[in-house]
């Protein structure tokens, strides 16, 4: 997420999303996660079995962007092809800083009604906002968490250390104050919906698929 295509990442993909015909044309985290296809084992780690979307979201069977006629493989394409997002700041040198986790993550309730970037099949762009600044302040009984529609109300994040914690809604709001991603601006990421009159002072900038 940090590097630039010609090195090897997919910095311009930051912030950008665009559910193309072909894996070529698209944007999103998808491409993020391509850029990892040589040391991931099979593209089905990128799509959870709880997956909550499922009636379009599809896992993929090969990284391959397309597939000669009346092959049975399911090609790797854009977004609908995965089921976490990525934390677009995520480093090694501050090891809470979320990396990845599940998607099904909003903020208007407890537990939330509505998912920050929801789509349906028909929708080449998010719903709401793809591009989510989570910050550290949020309203009460309100702000980041999973809804009630996978996983019963937790989700599971992977943090920049490599480890991996499942988090029900006060341990996700606790590691978003405790991240250590503090004094960053936002950029074009917009501040999640019920947060509050102050978004605080970090940012914690996730991408949802």
């Amino acid at each position: 997420m940090t590097l630039a295509r010609s090195q090897g990442g997919d910095a311009e993909d930051v912030g950008y999303r665009l559910l193309g015909a072909d894996q070529w044309s698209s944007q999103g985290v998808s491409k993020m996660f391509l850029c990892m296809s040589n040391e991931l084992s099979t593209t089905k780690i990128l799509f959870c079995p709880a997956e909550y979307e499922s009636s379009y979201r599809q896992a993929a069977s090969t990284f391959a962007g397309a597939q000669p006629p009346y092959s049975t493989n399911v090609a790797y394409i854009n977004d609908l092809n995965v089921s976490y997002f990525t934390g677009v700041d995520a480093q090694e040198t501050s090891p809470r800083l979320f990396l990845a986790g599940d998607h099904n993550i909003g903020g208007d309730a407890n537990p939330p009604q509505t998912a920050f970037s929801y789509q349906t099949s028909l929708m080449t762009t998010a719903g709401i906002g793809f591009a989510v600044w989570l910050g550290t302040n949020w309203m009460t009984d309100k702000g980041p968490a999973f809804m009630a529609n996978q996983h019963n109300q937790q989700g599971n994040v992977g943090l920049a250390d490599g480890s991996v914690e499942c988090f029900n809604r006060s341990q996700f709001q606790n590691a978003l104050r405790n991240s250590g991603d503090t004094g960053r601006a936002p950029g074009m990421f917009r501040a999640a919906t019920g947060i509050g009159p102050a978004p605080g002072p970090g940012c914690n900038r996730i991408q949802l698929p």
